[in-house]
């Protein structure tokens, strides 16, 4: 009767205790997914309050999803706003505003008042064998639910958890017994209307102390009903961590075996790239004698320019060094050339490969080359040849530190030459096979980032499971983005003072509200106060650049339906992988032991490929940075690659 994708959510009856040894029910194994509600991981975090309960609305939503009470449900995810709509407490709304049709619309959804049923209580996490990811190493609230039609809350109420050990000896009843008692903080009873109506908010005192096989037992005592106390028992399992913790090793070692090459970190030197004067000619240098008349020298105010303006100053190239391949030509039979450069002055370096024909003609090598940016300032560089005996030439531009936006063309070009021992991969760049060729498609702003892509780091990728692994220096993404808000906030600002005019100003009958919910409480979402209906900056109802009235109108009505049935997502940085145009998305976590490495099993399906014929979809690692990103958010595409079925392929391709 739950709404989830397992019964399991619904805990199982309480076992009889005999002393310190407990008889308990097979529970359930699987559970729903559930994403963490804040990162404080504390009752001051989430707005609990002892007295006044779940002020904000921090469970609002898993109460309303695991209301016993509900059939069906409506949901929508617009970036990092998720809203749900549940049935009868929207539809009774709706009819106070006159709306038509609801009593239809919501009559088979959702009945007012819980159903008659024989669960006790609905829990999250779900009792029985809990996937440890749910608890978020120990940050999400645990919630028990008891049927409000059976038990009342009293002034004594209270929870009590221990660890224990389960005794599952075959053939005999399974027993509990305590091991040591856990601390229980943020305890808090809710009894507003948001879902189940009766509801316990806790948290035991396991903050990253949280370990695969744990066994835990939670008692709700001291309740007003046919019984006194409710026990439940949970036990945290990793159904993935041991192929996780597999496919890390392994691209582990894939990395060591890459840059442990000692040939790659040679004594730094300059690159012999071509020197820029610092002034440039632009016309030729006129006669000795020759007046500026007879020349023509002229601006664009028609007044005669002095010499030295024919000269303009041009900054010279940055300062690269080479840390291996000191010689920029290279002679090579392998289909993969690695290199390694250094540049303190460059916020990001990107490449590209051409094949160099008769005649000075060329042909470009799409994802023939890949460039990410190490520690210290250093650049590897791995380029994939698709042919043998053929020259091939690396470009470079360079983004420096003071213009992150911009990429130069740096004078440094690398001449490859691949020998008849080498194997081909393309029989020309005509090639089927050629939209396939090649590295992942890394965009220079992924340096810019902090972020290393370590799996995969071939362009294609076949259906079936796939491994994600990435690294990303949160301190330099967090920066990045403040940086970036910043930016776009003063442009916001100087665009609505040109075109604010005394005429928008008088008409700006409409006045934003606070960010407080309507409902009373601190409002869980940021749509309506930041980004529809915000205060300041450009686009403020009333403004110029504001909506149109009617617009307002139906923004504020849906926002005093909406906004209380409203929660922003949590977390820092969010890693997503987007297919297409975002009709499929999954999640990167990160992992609990190495926080900044960010990783994934995705399984992709021959839908995901595309029809036959097709070359393949578009797979793509997307950044959001939800918290700095308030106002406006902006998707920031830093690896692409192409979903593709399995074919005939060379070795090495």
């Amino acid at each position: 009767r739950t709404l989830s994708p397992s019964p399991s959510a619904a805990s199982s009856p309480p076992a009889r205790r005999s002393g310190r040894q407990q008889r308990l029910r097979k529970a359930g194994a699987a559970s729903s997914p559930s994403r963490n509600l804040g990162d404080g991981g504390s009752p001051k975090a989430f707005g609990l309050c002892s007295v006044w309960g779940d002020r904000r609305g921090a469970v609002a939503f898993r109460r309303r999803l695991l209301n016993p009470a509900l059939k069906f449900f409506g949901a929508s995810r617009e970036q990092d706003t998720c809203v749900f709509w549940t049935g009868a407490e929207l539809a009774e709304g709706l009819e106070d505003d006159g709306a038509v049709g609801t009593e239809s619309m919501f009559s088979d959804s959702a009945q007012v008042g819980p159903p008659a049923s024989d669960i006790e209580a609905v829990c999250f996490p779900p009792t029985g064998l809990v996937p440890i990811c749910l608890v978020e190493g120990g940050r999400t609230p645990w919630t028990i639910m008891p049927d409000p039609t059976r038990f009342q809350p009293t002034s004594a109420t209270k929870v009590e958890a221990w660890r224990v050990r389960i005794d599952r000896t075959t053939g005999m009843d399974w027993t509990a017994e305590r091991v040591a008692e856990v601390r229980v903080r943020g305890f808090a009873i809710d009894c507003s209307k948001d879902g189940e109506p009766f509801c316990v908010i806790f948290w035991p005192d396991i903050f990253n102390q949280v370990a695969e096989g744990d066994q835990y037992e939670v008692r709700l005592s001291c309740l007003c009903g046919p019984k006194e106390e409710l026990t439940f028992f949970y036990e945290f399992q990793s159904f993935m961590k041991a192929k996780l913790d597999s496919h890390f090793v392994r691209e582990a070692a894939n990395q060591r075996d890459m840059l442990g090459n000692s040939e790659l970190w040679g004594t730094p030197q300059l690159a012999p790239c071509s020197t820029v004067p610092h002034k440039v000619a632009l016309s030729p240098q006129p006669p000795p004698g020759a007046s500026k008349r007879a020349l023509g020298l002229r601006n664009h105010h028609g007044h005669l320019r002095q010499l030295d303006d024919l000269c303009s100053p041009v900054k010279p190239p940055v300062e690269i060094q080479t840390l291996s391949h000191h010689s920029t030509s290279i002679v090579t039979n392998t289909v993969d050339v690695k290199f390694t450069l250094r540049c303190e002055a460059a916020s990001a370096l990107h490449a590209e490969m051409v094949v160099m024909r008769f005649g000075e003609e060329e042909e470009p090598v799409p994802n023939g080359v890949q460039v990410q940016r190490l520690q210290d300032h250093v650049f590897i560089v791995r380029a994939k040849m698709p042919m043998a005996r053929c020259r091939y030439q690396i470009r470079f531009k360079v983004s420096e530190r003071q213009e992150p936006l911009e990429l130069q063309t740096h004078p440094l070009k690398y001449m490859i030459s691949t020998g008849e021992q080498c194997q081909t991969l393309l029989s020309s760049m005509e090639d089927p096979l050629r939209h396939l060729f090649g590295l992942a498609k890394i965009s220079p702003e992924a340096q810019q980032y902090g972020l290393y892509v370590f799996a995969p780091s071939m362009r294609r990728i076949l259906i079936g499971t796939t491994y994600f692994l990435v690294h990303i220096d949160t301190v330099v993404a967090l920066a990045r983005a403040e940086a970036e808000a910043a930016w776009h906030d003063n442009s916001q600002r100087k665009l609505l003072f040109a075109l604010t005019s005394p005429a928008a100003s008088s008409r700006d009958k409409w006045k934003p509200d606070s960010s407080r919910s309507r409902h009373g409480g601190e409002a869980t979402t940021t749509l309506f106060s930041h980004r529809l209906l915000p205060k300041e900056g450009a686009g403020v109802p009333g403004t110029s650049t504001g909506p149109p009235a009617e617009v307002v109108d139906m923004q504020d009505t849906a926002r005093r339906l909406l906004e209380h049935h409203t929660q922003d997502g949590a977390g820092d940085i969010h890693l997503d992988l987007v297919t297409g145009s975002g009709e499929h998305l999954r999640r990167l976590r990160p992992r609990e032991d190495f926080p900044n490495f960010y990783e994934g099993l995705v399984t992709f399906s021959e839908a995901e490929a595309g029809s036959h014929g097709d070359h393949g979809k578009t797979l793509r690692l997307q950044l959001r940075v939800p918290k700095v990103q308030r106002n406006e958010f902006s998707r920031h595409t830093l690896c692409e690659w192409l979903i593709c079925r399995q074919e005939h392929f060379p070795i090495g391709f």
